[in-house]
């Protein structure tokens, strides 16, 4: 058997470990349990440690028993770790990977232990799946992490077996499955047993293969990320002892985590209080900001000198404590009541209500009332507004059959109406019960219309039927108020909010999961047909029956007379309307009927077609299919199914926002002509989408729609309610999912008000979703709801309305989602959750609790407030959430939500401008004991509003707030008295300001500004001193306009003197050139550009941007001089060239040798000339020269250009850069023209090398700073 891997190593390293990190009593302990707790290999038919050649091999008993690696995403892997190789794990690339062990195991069929070292990536999504140990064929998930919980699906149901120590963590799993039927599962996590379950069923009987890290169907999500090793399977149920033995074998590598775990944590508090003491909040004197000092201090001698983890805890706690301390007595929210950012009306704090199953059991249909009990909690709550018929409900709800007598109502098609079971709901509580709900109880009603049943027409009618006065008829045809007043409404219900459709982006499988119906059935898709509507065509859909679109209701019962209908057909316009005549609800000429997949032919009469033929009449008015009776016209055979083909002309979001607006501008103009106030009318989209927002804008509709209807639910929290840790995990992810989402929502507030600043987000359905955990009852979801609120409040929300005002008492969810999202639970006495009759009792949760205390206590006018410090947790997430306001009898309130779990925490609340003293405070506060309490029907009050009052003793109030609590409070009359008594000034801003002024640091600052500073910060403590003193003559104008200048001058302490290192180099460089050396040409530039480097050296104000800008122009400006060329070659070749006897030439030669000698003195005598015009001056003489000596006297001629040569080639060859290219057409070795002198081209290339040098440095400075 092959041995166990590297024991002599793992010892070596624990003893090394040990001898660093703990006392010898410890260690010693370590290695006597390393020595005795030895790892039985009785019944381990598999191991695999990764190791050798071939690292699927078999280190166990079963020699048939091979590992196979699947996939490209899974590997052995070296690590430098003392675990050595290792199965690792990468991100899942096309099809999962996993390790295979055929025929490896049987689940139900025999006692069994998986035991491995595991190590989860970070980069894995935790709320996700993630398989560990899965079964093939029809073997089931062994176990699974999801929400850092471990997880066996052994029983065919998930059963909770205890929490993992995290992600980026090696931790030791051992999973014992022991006993047939009931069988028991054991979990041990580092040793220590998590759970043990008796389970009854599900265990496969069967061989399976043992997949590790990968859900048996490979296109499955699940995949594993990370690590795996040492990897054992037994035959056999292991002991309790035996897994402390199998633990032990690397346990100092647990240990080391922990250590090192709580050694960051440690270091990281301390640079947290450190950076708070640097702030100065409190004085020096102050006892908090002493302790916190010497907790410093000692952390850090702790941090240094701790071996134990023991020894590092305490000191982590201690400083924790202080800086708690020092937190509370610092910590100051500053009202400033002066500054209002919006004003908010009674239906802001809102509830998303739904009509289906008698308002899930809201709703008497007996009496037609709400029930009395249920209104009673409805009213506790205040809820300002009521969205109505619901979310996905909504969508395909027709108002006018739900209004009037209820026997003459028609059921209502749910939004995902083919699911299984899914079939009409009754509108019991319909529009008007809804209406009359509302205004008796001071909520005010939203309305979402639905897009996918209705059209333009219909909408009109709507907001007619609401809103128009009894005796008005905007629309003509049907006056629809004279109806409501017939309904027992005479006064218009006044609804000004609607919107359309909902979620309405959201694509999938129509009926079951998609919301979009038939809008993405017109040509150009869903944003198009949402938009503008347009035809939409369907081919073989199966048709529906009145109140019931289910496919199961689509097949023919074989009676006679049957009617189906088609789904998407427009709702029957008005008979009474103009236009009736034309109307068509499908278009005509499109439909095609069929009977079990056969075409049945179309007549305008069944009357007159014989008992056998397959015919159908349609009706074009209402999209109805109408079938024989056996006598006219045969009777479609039992369980045919009905199809149809037709198409339909449909309204979009353009033409019914469009007609409902010009109906409330006819309803407004009665009102006018009869001395009614006006009304207002909003319409929002519920297609959350940017395309949306960019495309109304493209096409000029913005003044069409007022908003955009945004759900911004957070999404699954990892963690649950199966352990503290998990607990605990789960509030804080739920907190920072909702800062996720609140970032979500301002994104479309920006691009929305991009076009339109009137433009707001409207917040209609918000939450913890899609969790059914039962912490989404407890307390963490009421303080998920205040901070969302807050949120939204900002954001210009005109009301936000919670999901879901009631849902039936569950451990599960519907296709709506988690029941537990409601703020009223339905628990069934009795009653019927399928139909909504019969009776249920209700309890609030904690989150209705939150609505409680707004709605009772809260100003209308939203302030500008602030924290002076911004204490986070650990996760990013701001531990104080806060909204403040006033109203118009001088009250001044604060929401806050303290996040913090563990303790209570104080908090100082300053109204600017006032002195609070002898003022009253009425306090409310919900936290309940823990932070996962949850209210229940036989224990109500768990979690509820807590009151009292406070008398304010200082300037300023002080308020504790409790953990894991939500607070409103109300300073009552807080604005009412003058800011200031007579002769009383307030220096509390100077005093503060001062403070930060003197741990300002003006190293490096302009000279002019550190000079205003100094004078700044010398006047305000020369007033402090005066006031000090009881100097009356200092004013508070003085003292303000003091701290304003300070704050002001220190704005400016950015602005740093430039380094001028480089500029040094290049001005020295520039100043020592001889500009006789160099041409004029660029001579201008290059002076006005040394003037301007030499006035920035001098400057002590010139900052870094004004210094780098001068070199930079200096050094380009000395890089485009150029020098004078060196012509001494040249005169010396017109020297010799003067000397040639051309008495023996012809005319011709002579004539060409005058033109190129006198060519070559002007060049000579031309003092710009350039070193291109030397060199042809040179290779034209020299030319003309060769011609001449081609006589008698070439062997002279060449004899002597050839001294010529040789005495300058030294000083010649290769001077200029551009010298290789000078070069003549025949070949011959002429010379380039030479530059001044060496010294000059030197010169040049370290200018040269210079730019490039200083350039690299600018630019690698400028990357630092855009990083």
């Amino acid at each position: 058997m092959k041995k166990r891997k590297k024991w002599s190593k793992r010892v070596l390293a624990l003893a090394v470990s040990a001898s660093m990190l703990f006392s010898g009593q410890t260690f010693v302990f370590a290695m006597d349990n390393a020595a005795t707790l030895a790892v039985s290999e009785e019944g381990m038919k598999g191991y695999w440690d990764f190791e050798g050649s071939d690292p699927m091999i078999n280190g166990g008993t079963d020699n048939g028993l091979k590992g196979q690696l699947k996939g490209n995403a899974v590997s052995v892997k070296n690590t430098d770790t003392e675990f050595g190789s290792v199965l690792h794990f990468d991100k899942r690339n096309g099809e999962s990977a996993r390790m295979l062990i055929p025929s490896a195991i049987n689940s139900g069929g025999e006692d069994m232990t998986i035991s491995l070292w595991l190590n989860r990536s970070s980069t894995l999504n935790s709320s996700a799946k993630t398989i560990i140990l899965q079964q093939s064929g029809n073997g089931r998930t062994l176990l699974y992490n999801q929400n850092e919980q471990y997880v066996t699906y052994i029983s065919a149901a998930d059963v909770p077996l205890g929490n993992s120590k995290g992600m980026d963590k090696w931790e030791h799993l051992v999973l014992v499955k022991s006993g047939q039927s009931p069988y028991t599962v054991k979990l041990y996590v580092n040793g220590e047993q998590t759970s043990q379950k008796e389970l009854s069923q599900g265990a496969v009987n069967a061989v399976t293969d043992l997949i590790i890290g990968a859900h048996k169907n490979t296109g499955d999500t699940g995949q594993f990320e990370g690590d795996i090793d040492e990897l054992r399977i037994y035959n056999r149920a292991v002991t309790e002892e035996e897994v402390q033995a199998l633990f032990a074998e690397h346990e100092n590598v647990v240990l080391e985590q922990e250590l090192s775990g709580i050694r960051k944590s440690l270091k990281s508090l301390i640079d947290e209080a450190k950076e708070t003491y640097d702030e100065n909040q409190l004085e020096d004197g102050n006892a908090q900001r002493i302790a916190l000092k010497e907790a410093i201090e000692k952390a850090e001698n702790i941090l240094e000198t701790a071996k134990t983890k023991e020894e590092l805890q305490a000191g982590f706690d201690e400083l924790n404590a202080a800086l708690k301390a020092y937190n509370d007595a610092a910590m100051m929210l500053t009202i400033d009541p002066g500054e209002v950012s919006r004003t908010i009306g009674d239906a802001i704090f809102g509830i998303n209500h739904r009509y289906g199953f008698n308002g899930y059991g809201s709703f008497d249909s007996e009496t037609m009332q709400m029930k009395e009990d249920f209104t009673k909690l409805y009213d506790e709550a205040g809820f300002g507004s009521l969205r109505y018929p619901g979310g996905t409900i909504s969508n395909l709800f027709n108002w006018k059959e739900t209004i009037g007598d209820k026997e003459n109502r028609v059921p209502q098609i749910h939004g995902f109406y083919n699911n299984a079971g899914q079939h009409g709901l009754m509108p019991n509580f319909g529009l008007g019960e809804v209406a009359d709900f509302v205004q008796a109880n001071d909520s005010e009603l939203v309305y979402v219309y639905a897009l996918a049943r209705g059209d333009a027409d219909d909408a009109a009618d709507l907001v007619e039927y609401l809103n128009a006065e009894v005796g008005s008829n905007p629309n003509g045809g049907t006056a629809w108020a004279d109806v409501r007043a017939k309904n027992g409404h005479e006064e218009p219900f006044d609804v000004r909010y609607f919107e359309i459709g909902n979620e309405m982006y959201q694509g999938g499988t129509d009926g079951t999961t998609a919301q979009t119906y038939w809008i993405d059935d017109v040509p150009g898709g869903a944003l198009e047909g949402y938009v503008n509507g347009g035809t939409a065509t369907f081919k073989k859909q199966y048709a529906v029956v009145e109140g019931d679109w289910n496919e199961s209701q689509s097949y023919s019962d074989g009676s006679a007379d049957q009617v189906f209908y088609m789904r998407y057909a427009r709702v029957e316009k008005d008979k009474n309307a103009e236009g009736y005549a034309d109307f068509t609800a499908v278009n005509k000429g499109s439909v095609h009927v069929y009977v079990a997949g056969e075409e049945w032919n179309l007549v305008d009469d069944l009357s007159a077609v014989s008992a056998d033929e397959k015919a159908a009449w349609v009706d074009y008015k209402t999209g109805a299919i109408h079938f024989g009776d056996g006598v006219h016209g045969a009777i479609p055979a039992k369980g045919g199914q009905i199809r149809v083909d037709y198409s339909v002309d449909r309204d979009g979001f353009v033409a019914i926002s469009q007609s409902m607006r010009d109906t409330m501008d006819q309803i407004n103009e009665y009102n006018r002509e009869n001395g009614i106030e006006e009304k207002e009318f909003y319409a929002y989209s519920s297609f959350e989408t940017e395309n949306f927002v960019t495309k109304m804008h493209n096409e000029g509709c913005d003044t069409l729609y007022d908003g955009l209807t945004i759900h911004p639910y957070s999404g699954t929290p990892s963690g649950g309610s199966t352990s503290e840790s998990a607990r605990e995990t789960f509030y804080y992810d739920a907190m920072k999912k909702g800062d996720a989402q609140a970032a979500k929502v301002q994104n479309y507030v920006t691009l929305m008000q991009k076009y339109d600043s009137t433009k707001v987000p409207v917040i209609s359905e918000y939450g913890i979703f899609r969790s059914t955990d039962k912490m989404v009852r407890s307390q963490t979801h009421a303080l998920y709801i205040a901070r969302a609120i807050m949120e939204y409040v900002k954001l210009g929300s005109p009301y936000i309305q919670k999901h879901c005002l009631v849902d039936w008492y569950s451990d599960g969810a519907d296709s709506l989602g988690p029941t537990q999202q409601a703020v009223i639970q339905a628990v069934s006495v009795g009653g019927d959750t399928a139909t909504g009759e019969g009776e249920f009792k209700f309890f609030s949760t904690p989150s209705a609790r939150v609505f409680e205390m707004l709605n009772s206590s809260f100003g209308n006018q939203v302030t500008k407030a602030s924290l002076n410090a911004k204490q986070m947790l650990d996760n990013g997430v701001a531990q104080y959430s806060v909204l403040t306001s006033k109203d118009e009898e001088g009250n001044v309130y604060a929401a806050i939500v303290n996040l913090n779990l563990e303790s209570e925490n104080q908090m100082q609340v300053r109204v600017d401008g006032y002195d609070l003293s002898g003022k009253t405070m009425e306090i409310q506060q919900i936290s309940g004991a823990t932070f996962y309490t949850e209210n229940t029907l036989e224990e109500p009050d768990n979690v509820k509003v807590e009151r009292h009052t406070e008398a304010i003793e200082g300037e300023n109030a002080v308020l504790t707030l409790k953990p894991h609590s939500f607070t409103v409070v109300k300073i009552v009359d807080a604005l009412n008295e003058t800011e200031e008594p007579e002769g009383k000034v307030s220096t509390a801003i100077l005093e503060y300001a001062l403070g930060l002024a003197k741990t300002a640091d003006t190293k490096g600052v302009v000279a002019s500004v550190v000079e205003k500073f100094n004078k700044a910060m010398e006047n305000a403590q020369e007033l402090l001193d005066k006031v000090a003193d009881g100097d009356t003559s200092v004013t508070q104008e003085m003292i303000d306009e003091s701290w304003k200048e300070l704050i002001s001058v220190m704005q400016y302490l950015s602005f740093k003197q430039g380094d001028k290192t480089d500029l040094e180099k290049v001005a020295a460089m520039a100043n020592g050139l001889d500009l006789n050396n160099y041409l004029s040409d660029g001579q201008d530039v290059f002076l006005a550009a040394l003037e301007v480097a030499n006035k920035v050296l001098e400057n002590e104000d010139a900052m870094q941007d004004e210094v780098d800008s001068a070199w930079r122009n200096l050094l380009k400006a000395m890089a485009d001089l150029r020098l004078k060329p060196d012509k001494s070659a040249l005169e010396e070749l017109v020297n010799t060239a003067k000397g040639i006897d051309m008495s023996g030439n012809s005319e011709e030669e002579v004539q060409n040798m005058q033109t190129a000698l006198a060519y070559a003195v002007e060049v000579l005598e031309d003092e710009e000339t350039t070193k291109e015009e030397v060199a042809k001056a040179e290779e034209d003489l020299r030319a003309a020269m060769s011609v001449v000596a081609a006589s008698e006297k070439e062997e002279n001629v060449q004899n002597q250009n050839q001294d010529v040569q040789e005495s300058k080639v030294v000083a010649s060859v290769d001077r200029n850069s551009d010298t290789n290219e000078q070069t003549t057409d025949s070949g011959s070795n002429a010379k380039s023209a030479k530059t001044a002198d060496m010294t000059n081209i030197d010169t040049m290339m370290v200018i040269l090398v210079m730019a490039g040098a200083i350039l690299a440095v600018g630019i690698t400075a400028k990357k630092r700073q855009n990083r």
